[in-house]
């Protein structure tokens, strides 16, 4: 599993992804590329992509905390 700290995202950024999935892997070969999607973060840890019925937000997962001599960091699960 790849993490991604949250503190390091900003509203507009683009994600370029490649699932585990047969589509995915599809469309990467289709393309002669090393990722099949990409999405937009739009804040509060919601992506704006494509989905099986169109366009919108998705949520990031949230897969683990760090808790230090701060503020916690939170980390999502790009994998």
């Amino acid at each position: 599993m790849k993490y991604l700290s949250a503190d390091k995202l900003h509203v507009g950024d683009v994600l370029l992804v490649k699932s585990a999935g047969k589509p995915s892997t599809l469309i990467s070969t289709a393309t002669r590329g090393p990722y099949s999607h990409a999405a937009i973060y739009a804040g509060h840890l919601r992506l704006f992509e494509a989905q099986g019925d169109g366009v919108g937000y998705t949520t990031l997962k949230l897969r683990k905390v760090e808790v230090c001599n701060g503020p916690p960091k939170l980390f999502c699960d790009v994998s």
